[in-house]
């Protein structure tokens, strides 16, 4: 067969082995934009079973079972040129969860699974191709001192930082290959990370823009490290090839090993405690370990006690350690939050509700507990005393169903920061106003797979897949925001609105669409429930451009409280608000019960007064708001991430 794949990538994505799905064999789909999906559910399932793409569509397999599976080319095991296009080799839960293959040339293809070659899928490639536009580029003049390259191991280059939004500066790596991911701020504001596809630690410096790499002492040709913890001017990190953490020492340049006790324990997280204390979190042996720094011995595994959790096969990924010094894990697999008391060393397990999908990061406030779920688009804030939560949605992904919100950080105003994998935005969540602002990063779909906050607030974060370090300026104010008329609506099943206010106190000539996510639904979608923005009209004020958003329930809507964002983007930020919106019918012999999809012909409550729609400051000018787009996508099926890089193989 003639036709050429330009690129083909293992690609990883942590996901809970629980994820449902239907039973019901999907037969075939069209899908007619870059990145398009196929679901294995099931050895038995793939949902499509056949799709058909244009020239230059990425399509990824993402795998749901725990069980071992291939995506190989062919018609079984038998056809001679069975392997030859792609061959995933053998795919497992958690890392390399996803198989990606972008196919260039119209043109038939087959693929099956070496563990079931009875169950044969298809993929045809037809029609116009995928033209992908780069986007503008603003260069920041180049300064006059340059820096030569020092001979030896550990080399110092010059790099260039180059604006690419009006909010994000990024530095292009000498090699645009290395795969940068875990990152760190020191506390005089140097930005360090590993160069996973390098076996590289760096440093970079603002002040002058000058990178220093040291190469690791390991014979991996590729490192996978997930965490960097800077304590005392000490570098710490965990690499999962190794089965070690690594300590680095600035002063004089070198590295030294500590062993983790268990084999292929899978390290992610690390974070220090007030003691000094080094914990971990190990994936694979279902374990956190604690590293008694003071008693810690170069090439051993002396000072490191390792602790079992409850759950078996729960998957630890996640670590924070709250007020009280509890350490609290995210149970990826097991979609749970565990709490340990380093003193009792005791645990207690609290269960997630099914629409939290593989919870992940953390962090700890005086409130409670923030936890990602990484598995659709949103945050969850978790009260320990109540044991409730709240969850809250980012605004539609670009280019991909979901946003995978990943690690999560909180800043000195309490606000919540958190990096989205296939979304490629950075978010500040503000949780007593309860609004959010998006940071769009060009090209970084799939690529930012980490962050960190410098001494300013301002977000760095290392883009894996474009080979960059980027900076988030938030010296920079957005220069829209959104506002509601209310933060609750009440339906008894008849029709509701909600003003919008965008408003800015810096007008400028450009376009924004509005969108609407749902925190209760993996895809953000609203089921039963039909939404619509309507043109507004300018308040006496002056001040404000407004619109309104209708919800319609159906008659087999569920009751409940729904948190929903409204989401305004001008392409470069995404500014959001949340509210709830409680759908509860009078009595239950008022619920009806019409086949699905019927609609409520109630009439609609009067609509809020517009005008009391207020922006948070006074004397704002006038938006300009050239046209509302509704950006809501239904999306049916869950992002897979292209990175070519990641873990390569499972445990020997």
């Amino acid at each position: 067969m003639k036709n050429r794949l330009v690129f083909i990538a293992i690609t990883a994505l942590l996901l809970s082995p629980t994820m449902p799905y239907s039973s019901a064999q999907v037969p075939k789909v069209e899908c007619q934009i870059e990145f398009c999906y196929i679901h294995i559910f099931s050895r038995v399932n793939y949902d499509p079973l056949e799709i058909i793409v244009r020239p230059g569509a990425n399509i990824t397999w993402i795998i749901h079972v725990v069980e071992p599976f291939t995506v190989t080319s062919g018609n079984g095991p038998g056809d001679p040129n069975s392997g030859r296009l792609f061959d995933s080799g053998v795919i497992s839960l958690p890392f390399n969860s996803t198989f990606t293959v972008k196919f260039k040339e119209s043109g038939e293809f087959s693929f099956y699974s070496k563990f079931n070659p009875e169950l044969v899928g298809g993929i045809t490639v037809k029609g116009d191709p995928i033209v992908i536009k780069e986007p503008p580029r603003i260069e920041i003049p180049k300064p006059q001192e340059q820096i030569r390259n020092v001979q030896g191991q550990n080399k110092s280059n010059q790099i260039i930082p180059t604006m690419t939004s009006p909010y994000v500066v990024e530095y292009t790596l000498p090699d645009s290959r290395s795969a940068p991911v875990a990152i760190a701020v020191d506390d005089k504001d140097n930005i360090w990370f590993v160069e996973w596809n390098a076996s590289k630690l760096a440093v970079l410096f603002p002040s002058n823009n000058t990178l220093k790499e040291f190469r690791i002492p390991i014979s991996k040709i590729s490192l996978q490290v997930w965490s960097i913890v800077i304590d005392k001017g000490q570098i710490w990190f965990g690499e999962a090839e190794s089965n070690s953490v690594w300590r680095f020492s600035p002063n004089n340049e070198t590295f030294q090993q500590y062993v983790i006790p268990t084999q292929y324990s899978g390290i992610v997280q690390l974070i220090m405690d007030k003691s000094g204390n080094l914990w971990l979190t190990e994936l694979y042996e279902n374990k956190i370990a604690k590293l008694i720094t003071k008693e810690l011995s170069a090439g051993t595994s002396k000072g490191i006690v390792e602790y079992t959790l409850p759950t078996s096969n729960s998957g630890p990924a996640g670590l924070a350690i709250d007020k009280n010094g509890k350490i609290w894990i995210t149970e990826t697999f097991a979609r749970k939050l565990a709490r340990f008391d380093p003193e009792t060393l005791t645990f207690n397990t609290f269960e997630f509700p099914a629409t939290v999908y593989s919870p992940l990061g953390i962090a700890a406030d005086q409130s409670g507990i923030w936890v990602s779920s990484h598995g659709s688009n949103k945050i969850i804030k978790f009260d320990p005393l109540s044991k409730s939560m709240k969850e809250y949605s980012t605004s539609q992904a670009t280019g991909s169903p979901i946003s995978l919100p990943y690690w999560i950080l909180i800043d000195k105003q309490s606000n919540i920061w958190f990096n989205e994998h296939a979304g490629g935005k950075i978010a500040k969540f503000s949780p007593e106003s309860e609004t959010m602002v998006e940071y769009i990063v060009p090209n970084g779909l799939n690529s930012i797979l980490h962050m960190a906050l410098d001494g300013s607030g301002n977000a760095w974060f290392a883009g894996s897949v474009t080979g960059k370090i980027g900076k988030v300026d938030t010296s920079i104010k957005p220069w829209f925001g959104v506002s509601l008329s209310s933060k609750t609506v009440q339906s008894n099943g008849e029709n509701v609105s909600v003003g919008i206010a965008v408003y800015s106190e810096n007008p400028q000539k450009k376009e924004l669409s509005l969108g609407l996510m749902n925190a209760q639904s993996i895809t953000g979608k609203l089921e039963n429930i039909t939404s619509s923005f309507k043109a507004g009209k300018i308040s006496k004020q002056g001040a404000v451009l407004e619109s309104l958003l209708v919800l319609s329930p159906s008659k087999s809507a569920q009751q409940g409280n729904y948190s929903l964002t409204i989401s305004a983007t001008d392409g470069s930020i995404v500014s959001s608000a949340v509210f709830v919106l409680n759908l509860a019918y009078l009595s239950k012999e008022s619920i009806p019960k019409p086949p699905i999809g019927s609609q409520n012909n109630s009439p609609s409550k009067e609509p809020p007064n517009l005008s009391e729609v207020q922006p948070p400051q006074n004397n704002i000018q006038l938006v300009s708001l050239t046209n509302l787009l509704l950006i809501i996508t239904p999306a049916i099926i869950l992002c897979g991430v292209a990175l070519y890089f990641l873990r390569r193989g499972k445990r020997s």
